[in-house]
């Protein structure tokens, strides 16, 4: 709108200056959408409203991050405060947004697996694998199994994934190596000429 201004001195003396045209560009208030907790090492984007006008700058713990959209799997365990924000290019306006608070779970460790056998794990002999983690509420094995045990003698590579309270996941593998493959081999009795000049070609 336009706006002029009055000056009044002690003697009750006016001036009056023109008025001028002030114009209020409307400011773009970003915002911060993703989850609010995840598990450490999951990839995991934070986005914001998408303007082509607009400039973003994310901020992670109080400081400028260099990266123009925010994966925050880099983040260690614990709390950390988000924001973003917005520079208009075309008003020069900038705007913050509100904190946004993201809990990072700690990472879970590998199960660890024991054989009933020792290594090498060949395949014909029953093997129990059985795995083991302090933090784990639930085992995953990749033949379909949910104990923390199993028997197989087939040559294979087992995976188990384990599970925490908070669900987060891992995992660790073991392996059945097939037995050699004598196929090829030729067995029985065999007369092979004893001159080269009459061998078959």
């Amino acid at each position: 709108g336009n706006y002029g201004l009055k000056l009044l001195d002690g003697v009750n003396c006016r001036q009056y200056l023109p008025p001028i045209n002030v114009q209020a560009y409307p400011v773009f208030s970003p915002s911060i959408y993703g989850p609010t907790s995840f598990c450490a090492g999951e990839r995991v984007k934070l986005s914001t409203f998408e303007n082509p006008t607009i400039s973003y700058t994310w901020i992670v713990n109080g400081f400028a991050s260099t990266m123009g959209s925010e994966y925050a799997d880099y983040l260690t365990s614990g709390s950390h405060s988000i924001q973003v924000e917005a520079y208009d290019n075309y008003t020069g306006c900038i705007d913050t947004s509100e904190v946004f608070t993201i809990t990072v779970r700690p990472e879970l460790a590998p199960p660890i697996i024991s054989a009933s056998a020792a290594v090498p794990y060949c395949e014909g002999t029953a093997i129990t694998f059985t795995g083991y983690s302090a933090d784990a509420i639930a085992y995953n094995w990749n033949g379909g199994q949910s104990d923390a045990s199993i028997v197989v003698n087939s040559p294979d590579n087992y995976v188990l994934t384990i599970t925490d309270t908070a669900g987060c996941h891992s995992k660790d593998s073991v392996t059945i190596n097939p037995m050699p493959d004598f196929s090829d081999f030729l067995f029985g009795c065999y007369c092979f000429p004893t001159d080269e000049t009459n061998a078959p070609i």
